[in-house]
């Protein structure tokens, strides 16, 4: 998923509400380093438009704390989805918690299923993105089971627990073998019938 002339990333999850379906991945993938402009085409892997950008949370590339980077689409009409994620199932987005130390998760990024656990909570890190540095605050990290948990490309992909499909948040970026993952705040985007979902 990304907006046109913008660097890559994945399609966390596909919710539906009142008919309609939504497509989540994080802010930076959806709208690049300024705050989005509703309407603005989203493109998949081959450049093709699959929907339009609802609404975004803005981040803060000066310095400023950042505690989430969430951004949804609208899939366009005839759009053929599958709300589950491969290898994991349909994730409980009305279901978000806090792991604990130790939890084992997984995402499904560019690169297909991948494992880790959580080796630390509430992290305070800045994070390389393709737009420049961002300090980010209350970060869950990840570390892969197996060599890194992420790769370029995978930012936005919805990490969970795969014994209950409950989600943690979305990938914001990785560093060497950990990953920091942005809790899943959907009421940052104002959408009416989200609201619920925290």
């Amino acid at each position: 998923m990304r907006r046109g002339g913008a660097p890559g990333g994945t399609l966390g999850a596909i919710l539906e509400r009142g008919g309609v379906a939504y497509g989540l991945s994080c802010a930076h993938v959806l709208t690049g380093a300024g705050p989005g402009v509703p309407g603005a085409a989203i493109l998949d892997g081959s450049s093709r438009r699959v929907g339009s950008l609802v609404a975004a949370s803005p981040l803060d590339f000066a310095g400023g704390a950042n505690t989430h980077d969430v951004g949804a689409f609208r899939l366009g009409e005839g759009v053929p989805f599958d709300a589950a994620i491969p290898g994991l199932g349909v994730p409980r987005l009305e279901e978000p918690f806090t792991p604990e130390l130790g939890l084992a998760v997984a995402m499904c990024g560019r690169g297909g299923l991948r494992e880790g656990r959580v080796v630390a909570l509430r992290h305070d890190v800045w994070v390389d993105l393709p737009y420049g540095s961002a300090r980010f605050e209350g970060l869950v990290v990840v570390e892969g089971a197996k060599g890194a948990f992420s790769r370029p490309g995978d930012s936005g992909a919805l990490v969970l627990d795969p014994a209950t499909c409950r989600p943690l948040g979305l990938l914001v970026g990785g560093q060497g073998s950990i990953s920091m993952v942005a809790p899943l705040i959907l009421e940052t985007l104002d959408l009416p019938g989200f609201v619920h979902i925290r």
